[in-house]
Formats: structure tokens, C-alpha cells, sequence
């Protein structure tokens, strides 16, 4: 049977999902005629499709359903790109980026002040902050304008603008990250590029040299890394997903720079890529394992996290600060040093382990970290200092029940919640609902099964600059220990598929069948006549 999408999940792409017959998803008791649907939940994969919403340091960026990006906060080094907007202004509320006709499949905000984009025929373009040469020109060239720049080939073959082979300009790109200084892109062949560099005013040296277009990243033997499937950036470090192919969907992370999970091993050895290791327990020491069966990792300012194909959540970073792995009396070192498992915190009361699992995206923050769980729940660890008025470091809990706690290492990760009065309810609820999540230094996202954004955190920016609107809820200043709704003047993208698998379907006591929705980085939820029946 022939199903399609009711609606599609981006604008760049269109994806008919097909019912195959094989044996293997679930037993039918008895025969019966239905309808069934299936609803998809997105897992966090190398296909790159959290890239909607996220932040950097003063600024935050969000895809809409047409292929348009909007932008808010401080407008530092045209960050914005916004083609009515003076540097260093502060706009509360999303406003569109000046891209022109060009329509985008993804954008991230990095660490700092520039942005980097991918573009529908997967070409490359940046624009903000640019004195490390993060958006492809030479800083004394380049011009911080209104509109979002090509990012020139490098050492790659080169494409035209319009992604055909032969021109000038990056392409053949399947995913874009970045750090603070740096952008990034991963190649449709499983190699990665990189331009700008190492940002000097924060510690760590990821990069060999920096450079104004894109090079390879390479080992130390100057080989370039292949088969790498997912990347991620931070302050001043690179995390690395290689797979056994260019097309796995899961693989052993590698890091270089800052918090890499290595043991410190220092600036001679940290700009090139290796891998991660898993720590015995106590975190400071390695137990000689790699981390492997890697799908997703993130940054925050001050550490690094994973998730692997079980769900479950490694950490490592400053511990003392904000508890990168949960509970410090379970890891009571101030610094971990090789990858270390998250407690769970307030999921045991769901899951009854001891540690986060059922996982499916991770993000991280200024001193803080976010994880999305299968069952549409968001867990909150780190920092609460952001909470404070004037509070301009950490980050805040999203649960108002936390609101004078300094931070979580008491309690572990803690349920997220939407503000009384969002979804319907007179009083504070527990999201239930999250489809993908975002952030930036001092706020965050959640993205709902109705494709609506929410937000929280503090409109302060790291470092003492002042209060920038950052939550883009119209207001400059603003603090919010919950989730609130941000009202985007543009269609969202559908992070919540439907599909109709039409029947009549008629089956026989003990015959299976698979339904192979044809997205596979998704979870789906099976229905029948409306019930519920299975989760895969």
C-alpha cells in the first residue's frame, strides 16, 4: 500500500513513506480490518534534523517550513543578518534573515557570534562574526553585511550555488556545525572541513593552524578522517561520529580540542581527532574502552556529552561547576576527564535505573545540559545561577520548583516543564510532548508534536553584556524557570509526521508485518482503529 506524508518535514525534501510486507514488527491475534497511522518521533541522527532551532552566545536562529531562517537577540557583528538592522541592536522577537531567495535545510548557531547555514542544494553560507575567518574570507576582507555569504570550495572540489559540480563554493554538504571560532561541514563522502579556527580568547586549541577556507580534518599522520556520519561543535572543541561506513547510523566518537574526553591529554595532541574514552567510574581514570555505538553527541561551554543506540547518556567536563554526569556524590572528582554515565535523577521514578536512558537527542548549554528521552520527556542538568536577576553564567533550570537551587548535583537531571497557562493548563505541567530540542549559552527550546517552539532560560548574555532578548518572546529582559511559547511569524516545520496506511489489511492468527516507513531516523508509534499497539 502507497502512503504519503500529510504534511512534509521540510521544504527541501519530500518523502513518500511505503508499506513493505516482510516479517518482523508485531503478531496479530486474530484477523482484523483497520486503519492504521503511524506518527513518527525523530531521533537525534546523522541526518542533521534537530538543525532548527539553537543559539549561540547572544543570538539565536530558527528554520521555518518554507526554507526562511529568523533570528533574534544581539545583533553583535551582524549576527542577525538582518537587512533593517544596525550592529549591535537588540531584537526581541524572531525576525526574518535577509537571505534573498535562497532557501535552507539547516542552520546553526555555533558557540559564538556567527552562524553557518546549509542551503537546499547543499552549498554553504555564513555571516556574523568572522575574525577568525569562520565565514570564509579573510577578516580583512570581509565586510559583516546584510546578507548571508557563500562559503568558497577550499580544498574540496567545488560546486555552483545551485549544488552541480565545478564552481567555487562549498557543496556536496550534508550537514554544517560550529564552535566559537570555527565553521564546519560534513561531506556527502564521510569527510569533514573545517574553516576559521582556534578562538584565542578561550582555553584549548582545537585546530593544527587556522585558515580562511575550508580544509580537511586530519590525523595525525595527515590522513584525512573518513566515514564520519555526525559532528559537533563547542567553545573551542570538535566531537566526531566515524561509523564503520559513510552511511552507518551508528560509530566510535572522536573529539579534539577543548573537554575531549581523553584525559586531557593537552594541546600537542588535542587538535587532532582521536577517540574518547570510557572512564572506570571514578572519571578521572580509563577503563581502556573507546566510546563506540555513538548516534549523537553535543557541547556545553564547559563540557561534552553522548548518546548512544541504548539511549544512554556519557558525560565529562567541570564537574565541580554544574555536574556534568548528575549526581557529584556519585562522581564527587571536580573535573571528569574520560566519559562517565549520567545518572538518571528524577527518570528513575519512570524507569527505575540509575542512570538517563531511553535518550534519543542531547544539547548542551553555557554550564548545563539538556537531554529529549523516547517518551516526549526533557531532563535538565547543570547551572541554575542564570535564574538570579543579573545572573550571567550557568544557565536555569526550565522547573519552577528549582527556582532558588543553585544547581542540580543534589538531585540529578530534573523533568522540564511547560509555564501554567501553555498547552491548556491552569498550572506548571511536565512536558510530555517534545519532538526535538535546541539551545544556546544561557536558553533553550522544546519543540512539540504541533511543530509550536517554546522557550527558556535568561535574556543575559555570558560575559556580562547586558540583557539581549534572547528568548524572543518580545521582551529584552527576562528570566523564565519554565517553558513558554514563541510566537513565530512564519509556518513551522513539521517535526511530527503523519502517515495513513490504508487497509483493507486482512490477517491471519500469528503472521507478522513490517511496516518500513522510509524515514528512518524516526521512532513510530502505531495505532489501530485508534489504540495504541506498538512503539518501534
Amino acid at each position: 500500500m502507497l502512503a504519503r506524508f500529510l504534511k512534509s518535514i521540510s521544504y527541501c525534501e519530500y518523502i513518500n513513506v511505503v508499506l513493505v510486507t516482510f516479517a518482523n514488527l508485531f503478531y496479530m491475534l486474530k484477523y482484523f480490518l483497520s486503519t492504521l497511522s503511524l506518527f513518527a518521533l525523530p531521533m537525534a541522527s546523522a541526518f542533521a534534523q534537530s538543525q532548527i532551532i539553537n543559539g549561540g552566545s547572544g543570538h539565536a536562529v530558527a528554520l521555518c517550513g518554507k526554507g526562511q531562517i529568523f533570528a533574534w537577540g544581539l545583533n553583535k557583528s551582524n549576527s542577525l543578518c538582518l537587512a533593517d538592522e544596525g550592529a549591535d541592536s537588540i531584537v526581541a522577537v524572531p525576525s526574518l534573515v535577509n537571505t534573498g531567495n535562497i532557501t535552507f535545510t539547516q542552520v546553526n548557531g555555533g558557540s559564538g557570534d556567527h552562524s553557518v547555514a546549509l542551503s537546499c542544494w547543499g552549498t554553504v553560507y555564513c555571516w556574523g562574526a568572522n575574525d577568525n575567518g569562520q565565514c570564509g574570507e579573510a577578516p580583512s576582507k570581509y565586510s559583516s553585511g546584510k546578507m548571508p555569504i557563500p562559503v568558497p570550495k577550499g580544498e574540496t572540489e567545488g560546486y555552483n550555488l545551485d549544488g552541480t559540480v565545478g564552481g567555487d563554493y562549498l557543496g556536496n554538504v550534508k550537514m554544517v556545525a560550529a564552535t566559537s571560532g570555527a565553521s564546519l561541514a560534513l561531506l556527502n563522502d564521510g569527510c569533514c572541513v573545517y574553516w576559521g579556527g582556534t578562538d584565542k580568547r578561550l582555553p584549548g586549541n582545537a585546530f593544527v593552524e587556522n585558515t580562511e577556507t575550508p580544509k580537511y580534518i586530519v590525523d595525525e599522520n595527515g590522513d584525512r578522517l573518513k566515514n564520519i556520519i555526525f559532528v559537533a561543535g563547542g567553545d573551542n572543541g570538535i566531537m566526531l561520529i566515524v561509523g564503520d561506513s559513510k552511511d552507518a547510523k551508528v560509530g566510535t566518537l572522536y573529539s579534539m580540542g577543548t573537554y575531549n574526553g581523553r584525559g586531557g591529554d593537552g594541546n600537542s595532541k588535542s587538535c587532532y581527532p582521536a577517540p574518547v574514552e570510557i572512564g572506570d567510574g571514578s572519571g578521572t581514570k580509563s577503563s581502556g574502552e573507546y566510546l563506540t555505538n555513538v548516534k549523537t553527541c553535543a557541547y556545553s561551554d564547559a563540557g561534552a556529552m553522548a548518546v548512544d543506540a541504548d539511549g544512554q547518556v556519557y558525560a565529562w567536563g567541570n564537574n565541580g561547576w554544574w555536574g556534568v554526569c548528575g549526581l557529584t556524590s556519585m562522581y564527587p572528582a571536580s573535573s571528569i576527564t574520560y566519559a562517565e554515565k549520567v545518572t538518571s535523577g528524577e527518570q528513575k521514578e519512570r524507569t527505575g535505573e540509575a542512570f538517563l536512558t531511553n535518550v534519543i537527542q542531547v544539547i548542551g548549554g553555557n554550564g548545563s545540559a539538556t537531554a529529549l528521552a523516547k517518551d516526549g520527556s526533557v531532563l535538565y542538568w547543570g547551572s541554575n545561577t542564570g535564574a538570579k536577576k543579573g545572573g550571567t553564567s550557568g544557565g536555569v533550570i526550565p522547573n519552577s520548583d528549582y527556582a532558588t537551587t543553585q544547581n542540580t548535583t543534589m538531585v540529578g537531571p530534573v523533568f522540564a516543564n511547560y509555564c501554567a497557562g501553555e498547552h491548556g493548563n491552569e498550572k506548571e505541567t511536565r512536558i510530555d510532548d517534545a519532538v526535538a530540542i535546541g539551545g544556546g549559552d544561557l536558553f533553550g527550546f522544546v519543540i512539540d508534536k504541533a511543530g509550536d517552539y517554546y522557550v527558556w532560560g535568561t535574556t543575559e548574555v555570558p560575559g556580562g553584556m547586558g540583557n539581549a532578548g534572547t528568548l524572543g518572546t518580545g521582551n529584552v529582559a527576562e528570566i523564565s524557570t519554565c517553558l513558554k511559547k514563541i510566537e513565530m511569524p512564519c509556518e513551522t516545520q513539521d517535526r511530527y509526521p503523519e502517515a495513513d496506511l490504508r487497509g483493507p489489511r486482512y490477517k491471519c492468527p500469528g503472521s507478522r508485518d513490517t511496516l518500513d516507513c522510509g524515514f528512518e531516523p524516526y521512532y513510530g508509534t502505531i495505532f489501530s482503529n485508534g489504540v495504541k499497539m506498538a512503539l518501534c
